[in-house]
This record gives C-alpha cells, structure tokens and sequence, in this order.
C-alpha cells in the first residue's frame, strides 16, 4: 500500500530539456557575438539578441512536446510518477543551485546576486493555478471574481521569461548605462575578457533558469494529465483482454 503510494520522477526527459535550454542560451550567446563582431549598433546588437532570444524558447517549447507528448514514461510503467512540471523544477533548481556555486569559486560578487535573483523564480515554479477554482466559486462577492479571466500560470510565466531583462535593466541603471546597450556591452567586454564571468552567466546560468521555469509554470503538455490518460487507457485495455 504504502509502496504503491509513492511516486517516483522521470527524470531522463527533464535531463534532456535543462541539457536543451543549456544549449540555447549558449547559442543566443554565441548569437550575440556575432553580432557584436558584425559592427552592428549597440541597439541592433542587443534587439537582434532579444529575437533569438525568443526564438530559442520557441524551440524549446517544441522540444518539450516532443519529449512529452506521449506521457514522458514507457509503457509499462506501473509505479506512480510525479507530473513533468514537478521533476523540472527540481531539475533547474538543481542546475541553478549548481552553476551559481561554481561561479562563486571565480567570482562570489557575481554568484551573489545571481542567486539572490533566480531563487525565487525557480522556486515559485508551479502548475498549481488556484484562479481556476475562484473561476468556479458561487459566490460572487469574492473581490476576485472581477478577475477569473486573469490566468495567472501565464502571467508568472511571462515574468520568469522576462527575468534576465529585468536584470539587465537593473544593472544598466546602476552603471548608469543604456539598457538597450546591454547585449552589445556584455559581448564588447567578453571579447575584451573585463567583466569577469559576467557573459556565461547571463547565457549560461541566468537565461536557461528563466527559461526552463518559465516552461514548467506555463507549458500544458507538462501538466501531466495527457501522460496519466494514456496509463490508464492501456491499463483499461489491458484489463479487457
């Protein structure tokens, strides 16, 4: 019984999408340079990193269904598995808590605020969206009512994705720089190696966390619930044979 109860996570699946998003902030990097070394303005350097930007988690999207479309498990799987979204959250905390304490160990200034600023997006990453049942609440009173179009998994989503920009704003302001700039900045000064570890991390650490928590908050075919319909139609199958 209490065997039977516990849930265990796919993690190959997950493992392969965090590798996924790892390697598409490496190449909106590697992007970036290239349009550093193109002589592009400091704003098309930085808009043209922003478009693959969201070029790259278009991909990602289309990797993860197809990673999870038919139920991320095997067929035969009998033991209960714990929904995708649950197993990559773990999984980018995991290569975020990682990443940022390797770069203490080259850069602590750096690691600091870094993980000061992805911790709260990679913990709040949930599928749990609470406005569905206040959609369905009889009782219209309720000051939230006016807003059960509101879908909230999509708006904390959109602010996971819009992380690094925010950074980079935050940053701007403080070196009293233009935001617009801040692409073409961050590959002037990894071309000319100032900055420290400042480029990798941005690419490397901050963007594929934003990114993965982003899809796992918001991606359907991560819900799990297409996944479990499938189990139980082949149990159901099996069982009239």
């Amino acid at each position: 019984g209490g065997r039977g109860a516990r849930r265990e996570h796919d993690w190959a699946p997950a493992l392969a999408l965090a590798a996924a998003a790892h390697a598409a902030g490496a190449g909106v990097g590697y992007a970036s340079l290239c349009f550093y070394d193109d002589a592009l303005s400091p704003v098309a350097t930085t808009g043209l990193t922003v478009l693959s930007a969201l070029a790259a988690h278009a991909l990602l999207a289309k990797v993860a269904f197809s990673l999870y479309a038919e139920g991320g498990g095997p067929e035969t799987a009998v033991v209960p598995r714990e929904p995708p979204w649950v197993t990559l959250k773990c999984v980018a905390l995991a290569s975020a808590a990682t990443s940022t304490a390797a770069v203490t160990f080259f850069n602590f200034p750096l690691a600091w605020p870094t993980t000061v600023a992805l911790a709260p997006v990679c913990l709040s990453v949930s599928q749990r969206d609470r406005s569905e049942g206040r959609r369905d609440d009889p009782n219209g009173k309720r000051p939230w009512r006016a807003l059960a179009w509101v879908d909230r998994r999509t708006v904390k989503s959109v602010a996971m994705a819009l992380t690094p920009v925010f950074l980079a704003s935050l940053v701007s302001l403080v070196e009293e720089t233009s935001p617009f700039n801040f692409a073409h900045h961050l590959a002037e000064n990894a071309r000319a190696w100032r900055g420290g570890f400042a480029f990798p991390v941005a690419y490397a650490v901050v963007w594929p966390a934003c990114a993965l928590s982003a899809l796992a908050t918001r991606a359907d075919v991560l819900r799990g619930t297409r996944g479990a319909g499938q189990r139980e139609a082949r149990a159901e199958s099996k069982k009239s044979r």
